[in-house]
């Protein structure tokens, strides 16, 4: 019988268990629910991927169809075909069949690529399984775990993302793809758009390119080194790093005789064999020998604009894209102006229109555009003729920096939108880097500082620093963003430190890579069209073979064009850069012939370091960019007229002769620019304000000018820089209480009470300035001194005139007779 001892334990222990069951059921229940949870999620999220279909439609192409080119004739209005610049489609082939293709090519490809291409079902699951122990290491999938089938998938969908989700779902789109597509399929679709380097996709485009060869007659070592560029396309291209092509074609050739794809024999033979390989610039003197038909610098920027419309308008992948332009029967209506063309091309290819220069010659382009609809009417990419196909095409690809061209679109609209600037304002034209220990920055050119400048003369003379303040004020970012978004600049570079374009050095056209003469042009159009930005195009619309229109679209339509300046902003800029290139003043592009007879606004754009010379400028009729320099940029010397402003005078000359020409035979009138929102007004040079009764007592004579601007620009208020100063006509100073009655007249000097250097800097207007001093103020014993020098702390300076005697120095020998008699002396000594 249990003593009362042992049935407490056996209770106790009872207890125990009880409550150990409980929790463990309870652990369990709520693990399986969960669990449940878990595995319901799972099971809808991989039916999602599960589910999918997927396939690849209308990769291949007709590859019989030529595509056509139109232009509007001029005389009838009329669509005519341009014949010259047919696309044919059989001369433009990208796109070869699996049995063009030799087994070697395709065995090289599978060699290396994909060993168990024809035995998976488009995942080779041996693989996945390493790329699974890679996402347990680092949680992403760096392995190269990817079939041929996967690889076409993400060459077709563009999708390089290595996310886990990104990768489930390119598994099971390569699952589905191989139910839908047979093995061969894949393989054919793999090999024409795999990108092989040097613009290269598929094999049948490599094989022209490096070996200039049909891909059906390729040697077995060829074929190895086309397969071998496809794992790091750049790193082992055979024309930019031979050593690495060889060492990883030797790879696939090992590989290949491993697995029974070719034989000893035929392994050595390969690999003793000597490569020869074409360069682009060899393809093109070929085809000039052969007299393919050369496309013009239009077209084939227009063939550009399509393919990448396509492919962001209609969502295909580039290969697609590049196949339909040049195979698929599209009809192509062309913005181009015939005539327009034809004078670019004339002066442009004519080598008397160029400075003689020493050695490596200079190149040039140029793009028109009519400045109200965003058409380019003509473009040039080079200097002299165009002799090769897909030559690189300076108007439209290359960028280079502009210089204080891009000083009205950084700038100067942008502060006059929102009401920084008027035609008036006033801004300090000395250094902004003034410490003793950095350059001087920025300097002027030609090299000289002119203290206060008007906004508007700081434009015609093109001045720097003015420039960089009003920038510093409207700030670097506002303005980087304004023209990437609203001028749609797309080769700007967002960051800072050096690594971007958000500094002050925007405002002098330094950027790190530069703009293309394209988007340059584009930019000055809006200020003809009164403030409204319409994305330039080289073409009215594309239908496909079947007469239906595939572009433009109408997002793409609606997203062309937007106000982005109010109508005054643009007018002021047009009355502005019209004095820039008035031939009477003294603007930059004051050398112009042509704006002697037509309203011309323009702008001149030469780089600190004169490797790029840009000039841009627009009429009521067309809007024209030039670009001049060196392909590799390098100093360019001094020049008495730019060759870029002598380039556009002589094409803008041309397309302006009939418009001359009727206008003096009494037919319609040349146009003028529209000024209808501005009115004039009178102000001081120095306020930039309404003239005071004090402004025509400067010394340097009346500073009462005109302007221009709309009514809620001009100000209201009347200038308050002139004070009225008290002048010794004997000493030829500031007077003072003991200066003689009968020697004082009245003058005015420049109220400057922000200017401060921690140097002394020449600034041309320093001897015309004032400062207020206090009560009891100690004058200067100093007479090459403005009376108010003291009022700088040590380490700190006005501004040098470089004058002996200032007009602005103290009165010394009537106020400090003493200092005086000291100077008389020394005089005489002297």
């Amino acid at each position: 019988m249990k003593t009362k001892k042992e049935k407490k334990s056996g209770r106790v222990w009872k207890a125990i268990l009880k409550g150990v069951l409980n929790t463990f059921l309870t652990i369990m229940l709520i693990g399986l629910i969960t669990g449940t949870i878990v595995g319901v999620a799972l099971l809808i999220y991989l039916k999602d991927f599960m589910a999918i279909d997927y396939d690849i439609e209308n990769l291949k192409l007709d590859l019989d169809q030529t595509s056509s080119v139109y232009y509007k004739d001029n005389e009838t209005g009329e669509w005519v075909e341009w014949e010259e610049e047919r696309i044919h489609g059989s001369e433009n082939r990208l796109w070869v069949s699996l049995s063009e293709i030799p087994d070697n090519l395709e065995d090289a490809f599978i060699a290396i690529e994909d060993q168990r291409f024809w035995e998976h079902n488009g995942v080779d699951w041996r693989r996945t399984g390493g790329a699974i122990l890679q996402v347990v290491k680092s949680g992403s999938f760096g392995y190269g775990g990817s079939t041929i089938t996967q690889q076409l998938i993400k060459n077709v969908t563009g999708d390089k993302d290595v996310k886990i989700q990104r990768k489930l779902e390119e598994i099971f789109r390569a699952l589905s793809l191989e139910k839908n597509r047979s093995k061969e399929e894949i393989l054919e679709m793999y090999l024409n758009t795999i990108y092989l380097s040097q613009g290269c996709s598929g094999v049948q485009t490599a094989a022209n390119l490096y070996f200039h060869k049909d891909v059906s007659e390729l040697t077995l070592a060829e074929c190895a080194c086309i397969a071998a560029i496809t794992n790091l396309p750049t790193h082992y291209d055979p024309i930019q790093n031979p050593d690495n092509n060889k060492y990883r074609r030797e790879l696939i050739l090992e590989e290949m005789e491993k697995q029974g794809k070719i034989s000893k024999e035929e392994y050595e033979a390969a690999m003793s064999e000597e490569l020869t390989f074409y360069t682009k610039d060899d393809v093109m003197e070929d085809e000039e020998e052969e007299g393919v038909n050369i496309h013009s610098w239009f077209v084939e920027a227009m063939l550009k604009d399509v393919i990448n419309d396509l492919i962001e308008q209609k969502g295909l992948d580039e290969n697609t894209a590049t196949r339909l332009v040049y195979s698929g029967g599209l009809k192509i209506y062309s913005t181009i102006d015939r005539d327009v063309q034809a004078a670019m091309d004339e002066v442009f290819e004519n080598e008397e229109n160029y400075p003689v220069l020493e050695g490596i010659q200079p190149e040039a382009a140029m793009v028109v555009m009519e400045p109200y609809n965003g058409y380019v009417l003509g473009i040039v990419g080079g200097r002299g003729e165009k002799t090769a196909n897909s030559m690189w095409n300076n108007a439209t690809m290359s960028k280079r920096q502009p210089g204080s061209a891009f000083k009205p679109v950084a700038v100067y609209a942008q502060a006059i939108e929102e009401g920084i600037a008027t035609y008036s304002t006033v801004v300090d034209d000395y250094p902004v880097e003034t410490d003793p220990s950095k350059r001087l920055w920025p300097k002027n050119s030609p090299n000289a500082y002119r203290g206060y400048t008007t906004v508007c003369d700081a434009l015609i003379r093109s001045v720097n620093t003015v420039a960089v303040r009003l920038l510093d004020e409207i700030d670097p970012i506002n303005s980087f963003y304004f023209l990437r978004d609203k001028l749609r600049f797309t080769t700007l570079v967002e960051g800072t430190d050096g690594k971007g374009d958000f500094g002050l050095p925007m405002a002098l056209g330094g950027l790190t890579y530069g703009v293309t003469v394209r988007e340059i042009t584009n930019a000055y159009a809006t200020f003809a069209n009164n403030g409204e930005f319409v994305k330039s195009r080289t073409y009215v619309k594309v239908l496909d073979s079947d007469g239906n229109i595939i572009l433009p679209t109408k997002s793409q339509e609606k997203n062309s064009r937007e106000a982005v300046f109010s109508p005054s902003t643009a007018q002021l800029m047009t009355n502005m850069l019209g004095e820039v290139a008035n031939p009477y003043g003294y603007g930059t592009a004051r050398k112009l012939t042509l704006s002697k007879t037509v309203d011309v606004a323009a702008k001149t754009g030469t780089t600190n370091d004169n490797k790029d010379i840009y000039f841009v400028g627009y009429t009521p009729y067309y809007v024209g960019g030039v670009w001049f320099g060196y392909e590799q940029p390098r100093y360019l010397p001094g020049f008495s007229v730019s060759p870029s402003l002598s380039l556009w005078d002589k094409v803008m000359t041309k397309l302006h002769e009939k418009y001359i020409t009727e206008a003096k035979n009494g037919g319609e009138p040349l146009r003028k620019f529209d000024e209808s929102t501005l009115i004039k007004y009178e102000y001081c040079r120095d306020s930039g304000l309404l003239a005071g009764e004090y402004c025509s007592l400067d010394p340097r004579g009346n500073r009462i000018s005109t302007g221009y601007g709309s009514r809620d620009m001009i100000p209201s208020a009347t200038c308050d820089k002139h004070v009225p100063v008290q002048w010794c006509t004997e000493t030829k100073a500031v007077a003072g209480p003991g200066c003689p009655e009968d020697k004082l007249v009245t003058i005015a000097l420049v109220r400057n009470e922000e200017r401060v250097m921690e140097r002394s800097v020449y600034v041309a207007d320093a001897q015309y300035t004032y400062r207020e001093v206090p009560s009891g103020y100690v004058y200067p014993t100093s007479i090459n001194v403005p009376f108010y020098i003291n009022l700088y702390t040590p380490g700190t300076y006005p501004a040098d005139c470089g004058a002996e005697r200032p007009i602005n120095s103290w009165c010394v020998e009537h106020n400090h007779p003493e200092a005086a008699e000291k100077t008389e002396k020394a005089e005489k000594t002297e």
